[in-house]
């Protein structure tokens, strides 16, 4: 059989969080275009586990342990809030694409500098926000033509948990502010992308 002519896409994750686990992994498995060529992860008890059912997967203890022995074209980012800032901008500094959860940064000054960097680097920054591909929030586009132009919203968002003020979350300067740049940055990006289906039928 000839040798496929495609080039596949390196790319690494680094933590191996539920959206790792649950979201980006399953879905380059299931791409031919992209080739997982590692994991970035500190956790014994997280790697075991991965390892388990991914024993063909390199695991490193560190970014920097990563990029010495990999050739990486975009790292799937997936920390919590405090640490995307650190872990993006050594990317953006090393020439290697980024697709990152949200938020994009945790302060305006840094959003700022990691623009700044991106394209002073030619590096693209992409945020997942994949709520917008859910059908509950889909479905908005089959229902807009039988109910017209809407002029008010109301929009609720329930995150479970039974303790909300442990971990990372629970802080304000570990998360990067509250409830609008948690589990609020969906409902925008929501907003704005049913605001440019107004846009482009009207």
């Amino acid at each position: 059989m000839a040798k496929s002519l495609i080039k596949k896409f390196k790319t690494a994750i680094i933590g191996l969080g539920a959206q790792a686990l649950e979201d980006h992994l399953p879905a380059i498995k299931a791409s031919q275009d992209v080739e997982l060529v590692g994991i970035v992860e500190i956790d014994k008890q997280k790697i075991e586990n991965f390892l388990k059912e991914n024993k063909e997967i390199p695991i490193y203890l560190s970014f920097d342990d990563l990029i010495k022995k990999q050739k990486v074209d975009f790292v799937i980012i997936c920390l919590p809030h405090y640490l995307h800032y650190e872990f993006t901008k050594k990317a953006i500094l090393n020439k290697i694409h980024v697709l990152k959860e949200k938020p994009f940064a945790i302060s305006l000054d840094q959003a700022k500098e990691l623009r700044d960097l991106a394209k002073k680097n030619n590096v693209q920054i992409m945020v997942t926000m994949q709520r917008r591909f859910n059908p509950i929030y889909s479905t908005f586009f089959q229902l807009i033509y039988k109910i017209g132009k809407p002029f008010y919203i109301e929009a609720k968002y329930c995150f479970y948990t039974d303790k909300p003020h442990e971990g990372w979350r629970g802080k304000k300067e570990l998360a990067g502010g509250g409830c609008l740049i948690d589990m609020g940055y969906h409902i925008i990006d929501l907003l704005i992308s049913f605001n440019m289906v107004f846009w482009f039928t009207r």
